[in-house]
């Protein structure tokens, strides 16, 4: 099973396209890196597959789970830059 799989994923905010047809297939074991212009959607693909953030459409599986879920959360990890905790989590679930 496939750690990250991202099928043509788009995001809009309003009139603003974060995210148009993105795809993306990581395999076990895999190292990706996400390079682009500031604006060009990184930080959103990543919100998106932490759960913190909807899809306006497409589709995403983290190791075969909808991002958010908890069987996602306790696959995959996502730490941004202004860290967002979970409510229903303890700190020992956290980490």
């Amino acid at each position: 099973m496939k750690p990250v799989v991202a099928r043509g994923l788009h995001k809009e905010y309003d009139e603003v396209t974060a995210l148009r047809n993105f795809s993306l297939s990581v395999a076990p074991g895999e190292l990706v890196a996400l390079v682009g212009h500031n604006g060009s959607g990184k930080s959103t693909f990543l919100r998106i597959a932490a759960g913190l953030l909807d899809r306006t459409d497409g589709e995403i599986l983290l190791a075969g789970h909808e991002p958010g879920s908890m069987e996602a959360r306790r696959e995959v990890s996502f730490i941004p830059d202004d860290p967002v905790l979970y409510d229903d989590l303890t700190v020992n679930e956290h980490i």
